[in-house]
């Protein structure tokens, strides 16, 4: 008797969790703190991150560079875009950045890639600000997702730069799941 109500309530909870009405889902990702600050130089002309070159009057910027990103590390970072040469607003020395990638490559190999837009402004120093999204990646940040902002200001006559990006990134995957 003892057996059979363990039964019957193993099968009314099998049959319960298996059903349509309660499907089991996956638990949400829990979101993180990804901020990151990073410097380089403008690299005029060449191809990163497979972004073709712009099209139209549009300008082309490539850029590459290293910095400290929470939660990879220490990392490589490349960066394509593309600005309309016209300023959008009654400003002159604005500009806007139409599209633009970047990809965060950790020692390790893993990738966090962002999406991004923003405005260029051409007072005393260039400086982009705008927005991104993290698109997701490669190792742990496979399925990574986000949104934060960034401000990217050239700071030297050869195309220097340094750029900070603050913002939320779901939690990395454990290593082996």
């Amino acid at each position: 008797m003892k057996y059979a109500k363990f039964a019957i309530l193993l099968a009314l909870f099998v049959a319960m969790g298996c059903s349509n009405e309660n499907p089991v889902s996956e638990p949400e990702a829990k979101m993180v703190s990804f901020t990151g600050q990073f410097s380089g130089k403008n690299q005029v002309g060449s191809l990163v991150l497979g972004l073709e070159r712009c099209s139209g009057d549009l300008i082309s910027l490539n850029l590459a560079g290293t910095g400290q990103f929470t939660p990879i590390g220490a990392a490589s970072v490349e960066l394509a875009h593309c600005a309309r040469p016209e300023p959008i607003s009654s400003n002159p020395l604005t500009l806007e950045v139409l599209y633009g990638k970047i990809a965060v490559i950790g020692a390790n190999g893993d990738r966090i890639h962002l999406d991004y837009e923003g405005s260029i402004i051409n007072s005393t120093k260039v400086v982009l600000k705008g927005e991104f999204s993290i698109t997701g990646g490669a190792g742990r940040f496979s399925d990574a997702h986000g949104t934060g902002t960034f401000v990217c200001e050239m700071t030297g006559p050869d195309n220097e730069f340094v750029s900070t990006l603050k913002g939320e990134i779901s939690s990395p995957r454990v290593s082996g799941k």
